[in-house]
């Protein structure tokens, strides 16, 4: 209909008509070329931004139907809602550009600007429910249990979204002919161009009756598969249909400024089926609750020196004394309990739902109670003295100003600053009874240094957080997703051009919860002579590969690092997130991406058992794809905890003999067939957030250091521990690397293998009558079968009779091989304690 009146007149008076009335509106009132550049512009990039928010759509619901979503990450809601991956908002930057490029004025109909985009972002949210309900973390079927189930539900996701931008695009189309030809000059002429029933619109939400025909209705039920809006609907299809157009319809209206009457719309019907949902928050006045950081020290006064203040004058602590130069440290004053920081803020803020938007508003800071953390000493008229110092909030009215951001659906970020007026008393500490002095130094401009993230909704039941008012504004609360509400600190310092030498670092009041997130990253390791292992001895190197005539190789490689520094890159390909409470915990997929190790003495290969020859030997990957391995991360810590991991190794051998230089190139797994293979750390592994600079570690990350311990979180000291990776089921292999150059853990584990178990005692030297485990291991036995963890490695080498080795069994488990009988008691009877069969 609506396109039928741009493009064709239908009768010939209907076309003399519509000539007349374009004449006159041509010569009238005809758009500028500048206003119809910005026009289609903004309409192209809007109706891109819609498509990205249905693909995101498309996505969560195929990755929680593939189960794909990480168990710590957000849910198929959360995933939809909050934009996980950065591309809605990617898209409406791109909007954003691309408005102030072709918008140098406003166009007086049809244009909102960036925000109508946004708008109808929001807007492609309500078609969700209408598909699966209002539960959409138990509607999504997944593949293993419901396949046809699970194909339906993707395909019908695809094919509403595929009517959306029919839709639009067919709206978007017609306005531009209307506007190159002239017959659309204002709100009135544009509307028309929303047509559902255009030839492309009708064809797309065919289709998605056509869908719902094939893939769903033969075979399924369309009321569990479809748990929305359309449940037990006459005509589950012509509900889809409706609910499609509802959404091009108000989007239409939210990028156009237009107002289309979506309810008659949809099904030509004044039925409220199609009607504008509520959107925005507004959040009052209300007061903001802190605690100063750390026990002490996380806020600062430097009186003098290099600060912009002057020192105490002489004779203010009494006749004699002499002037005060220096930091003051201060802490919370008061009980723990309570506040020692509180912040007013004045006035409301409103979101109307755009992300991301900008909200301000004036505080004020009500309440300081400081202490410092030790006595100043101060020189008087008979020695030195020792005074405390307390600081207060003064009687002044100065405000400052917050500027928060709203970036998704519970919170974003904010900025402020704020202006202190404080009252400084000291306290004699020799005098029992408080001698009280004001010093004044005028009103001090604290700035917070970087964006700090709130939160909108009260995180208290995790995060222990103890809010002022119930304002639904948390400040230094961080909530992106849905994941465990964390604390980070705001952090206020009076850099330029206020005068420096006051910070006041401080935490949401009560809140236990502190943040750890850690991005997906690399992580170094350095491989030292002899400690690594790899041994030919079940799958020898065959004859005549170093040249005719060349016995089988079935022997071992010693190896180590071929360059200084790291020679293992470990990658982590995901994001850990260990906020909360310790302990929490996370795992993310990891890839073994570099090898360089080399052997630490040559190997020897005959001839007809003579003639021998040294090799060289190096190990690097290959370039062949292999399956993900995974590390699972527990904080146990404020700093750190623990952590344990596999990966998959394609390793290519390269032996260069010592005498011409000839090569010769080894692919273990396809010329031998023994991989890849997998390593698996022995044990649980140490790691820390914040690492120690004394420690000497050259490392990747600048927030996951794995191999570094800290034994216990109020312990400051650091040392680095070797990890091992040995391959189950096949003895030989093993790997044990460390954090390059970082000093190693003084003490380890010597055990002595024996009749039975043998004797494991502790030893701060490499030097004992058994075998020296390595610097940071123990004589733990975890799974209490009377062999210590460090000897049930894996280890042995079955291919030589004799040969004294660790032994192959698991140290997590007392019965390796499940038969009913513990390992060390199949060792002492002289049976496998890896094989069932052989009590």
């Amino acid at each position: 209909m609506g396109i039928q009146q741009c493009r064709s007149a239908g009768s010939l008076s209907a076309a003399l008509l519509l000539v007349s009335t374009t004449i006159y509106a041509t010569a009238e009132a005809q758009v500028s070329a500048d206003d119809a550049g910005c026009l289609n512009t903004v309409n192209k990039f809007a109706q891109k931004l819609v498509d990205t928010q249905f693909k995101e759509i498309d996505s969560c619901v195929k990755l929680a139907s593939k189960e794909s979503l990480a168990a710590e990450g957000p849910t198929p809601s959360q995933c939809i809602q909050n934009d996980v991956n950065g591309k809605v908002l990617s898209a409406f930057v791109k909007l954003q550009g691309k408005d102030e490029d072709a918008c140098a004025s406003t166009p007086s109909f049809g244009y909102v600007g960036p925000n109508g985009g946004n708008d109808a972002v929001l807007l492609a949210h309500i078609h969700v429910p209408v598909i699966f309900g209002n539960d959409l973390d138990t509607a999504i079927l997944t593949r293993a249990a419901d396949p046809d189930g699970a194909k339906c539900q993707g395909k019908l996701t695809k094919s509403t979204r595929k009517g959306v931008a029919a839709l639009l695009k067919g709206f978007n189309k017609c306005k531009k002919g209307g506007l190159k030809d002239g017959s659309i000059v204002d709100q009135s002429t544009l509307e028309p161009c929303f047509d559902p029933s255009g030839k492309k619109a009708d064809k797309a939400l065919t289709k998605i009756a056509n869908t719902v025909l094939d893939k769903c209705a033969d075979t399924l039920d369309l009321d569990t598969v479809f748990p929305g809006d359309c449940t037990s609907a006459s005509n589950f299809a012509a509900c889809l249909a409706r609910s499609v157009t509802c959404t091009s319809c108000l989007m239409t209206n939210a990028i156009d400024s237009l107002a289309l009457d979506c309810d008659l719309q949809d099904n030509a019907a004044a039925d409220l089926s199609c009607v504008e949902p509520p959107a925005g928050d507004f959040i009052p006045a209300g007061f903001d609750c802190f605690e100063t950081a750390t026990d002490c020290g996380g806020a600062s006064i430097e009186f003098g020196g290099g600060s912009n203040n002057p020192p105490i004058p002489a004779d203010f602590f009494g006749l004699g004394s002499q002037p005060f130069e220096g930091v003051v440290e201060l802490g919370g004053a008061g009980d723990p309990a309570f506040p020692d920081t509180i912040i007013e803020r004045l006035g409301g803020m409103a979101f109307d739902g755009h992300f991301p938007q900008t909200a301000t508003t004036d505080i004020q800071i009500v309440q300081l109670d400081l202490v410092s953390c030790q006595p100043i000493t101060i020189q008087g008229g008979s020695g030195p003295e020792q005074w405390m110092v307390q600081v207060q909030a003064g009687p002044g009215d100065a405000t400052g100003q917050l500027d928060a951001s709203k970036t998704h659906a519970n919170g974003g970020t904010f900025t402020s600053q704020m202006v202190v007026q404080p009252v400084f008393n000291f306290f004699r500490v020799d005098l029992g009874t408080a001698t009280i002095n004001g010093a004044d130094l005028g009103s001090f401009p604290l700035v917070s240094d970087t964006p700090t993230p709130w939160a909108k909704s009260d995180p208290g039941l995790t995060s222990g957080v103890a809010p002022c008012d119930t304002s639904a504004f948390f400040p230094g609360m961080l909530d992106d997703g849905g994941r465990i509400p964390c604390c980070e600190e705001p952090a206020y310092d009076a850099g330029a051009p206020f005068p420096d030498g006051h910070k006041h670092v401080v935490k949401p009041h009560g809140c236990i919860g502190d943040c750890m997130r850690i991005p997906a990253g690399d992580d170094c390791w350095s491989t030292e002579c002899g400690t690594t292992k790899f041994t030919f001895c079940e799958n020898p190197i065959p004859a005549d590969f170093f040249d005719p005539g060349s016995d089988p190789f079935d022997g071992d490689l010693g190896l180590g690092g071929s360059v200084s520094g790291a020679d293992t890159l470990v990658e982590r390909l995901g994001d850990l997130d260990l906020s909360g409470l310790a302990p929490t915990a996370a795992t993310v997929p990891i890839q073994l991406v570099e090898l360089s190790l080399q052997s630490c003495a040559p190997i020897t290969v005959t001839f007809g058992g003579g003639s021998p020859e040294d090799w060289d030997v190096d190990v690097d990957l290959s370039g062949a794809s292999v399956p993900n391995g995974a590390l699972d991360v527990t904080r146990t810590h404020d700093n750190g905890g623990t952590f344990s991991s596999e990966f998959n190794v394609h390793p290519i051998f390269t032996f260069t003999r010592q005498a011409d230089g000839q090569t010769r190139v080894l692919d273990a797994v396809n010329d031998l067939g023994i991989g890849p293979f997998l390593l698996e750390s022995i044990g649980s592994v140490p790691w820390v957030n914040d690492l120690d600079p004394t420690t000497g570690a050259s490392t990747c990350s600048t927030d996951f250091h794995p191999g570094v311990d800290q034994n216990h979180e109020t312990t400051d000291t650091q040392c680095c521990r070797p990890t091992g990776h040995a391959t189950p089921g096949q003895p030989g292999h093993i790997h044990v690397t460390g954090p390059p150059n970082c000093s190693a853990c003084p003490t380890g584990a010597c055990c002595t293998p024996g009749a039975l178990i043998g004797t494991c005692s502790e030893t701060t030297s490499g030097t004992c009558g058994g075998d020296y485990f390595g610097d940071g291991t123990t004589c733990t036995d975890s799974d209490g079968d009377n062999i210590p963890d460090a000897m049930e490695v894996n280890e042995c080498n079955s291919c030589f009779a004799g040969d004294t080795c660790r032994f192959p069994t698991n140290p997590n488990d007392p019965d390796t091989d499940g038969d009913g009988i513990d390992d060390d008691v199949e060792i002492a009877g002289g049976s496998d304690p890896c094989d069932p069969l052989d009590p």
